[in-house]
């Protein structure tokens, strides 16, 4: 689905392009009555937003649970992606990924907290640094390929793209690993 923040009187709203519910690829409102959009990401299956400290998810598609607002503010936060039902944010303290109770799943990668990029997809979630590292990781547990990329591949990286199962990186060098 692609995605957008309107403001609409005092809040904002998110409405996402794609064929959300099997209805057509119609336009629907995701997420509205934000306070305020500091970040936002997702998948095929859910959309997460920051509104202030609060984390709010939403289903794209009709079988799909929504993830819970986690019981307590997340601090700090300021970057947003979406893994295998799991939403994941940077915060000040690091990495911190939360499953569909609510419940922290990983807190984890205190070294995150500096990211320029958060993406996820399936079960991982990669993040990009100013210095041009790139860092991946798994938000279950699996042993993955993700978990290990060769240093040649994660270093000198100025963007990226994660798919189903692999990560493609544009270097800064203009090529592509």
């Amino acid at each position: 689905a692609l995605c957008r923040v309107s403001k609409v009187t005092t809040l904002f709203q998110i409405d996402c392009v794609g064929n959300l519910n099997l209805s057509g690829y119609n336009e629907t409102t995701v997420l509205n009555s934000l306070s305020t959009v500091t970040a936002y990401g997702g998948d095929e299956k859910h959309l997460c937003a920051l509104d202030g400290q609060t984390l709010k998810c939403a289903p794209l598609v009709y079988y799909s649970a929504a993830i819970k607002t986690p019981a307590r503010a997340i601090t700090g936060a300021r970057l947003v992606a979406v893994a295998d039902n799991t939403a994941c944010v940077v915060t000040t303290r690091g990495l911190q990924c939360y499953d569909q109770n609510g419940e922290v799943k990983v807190a984890t990668h205190p070294n995150w907290k500096s990211a320029e990029k958060l993406v996820g997809k399936n079960h991982a979630v990669c993040a990009l640094f100013k210095s041009g590292e790139l860092e991946c990781d798994t938000v279950d547990g699996r042993t993955s390929f993700m978990t290990s990329l060769p240093t040649a591949f994660r270093t000198s990286v100025s963007d990226f793209v994660l798919a189903v199962d692999h990560v493609c990186a544009l270097k800064s060098d203009a090529t592509v690993a």
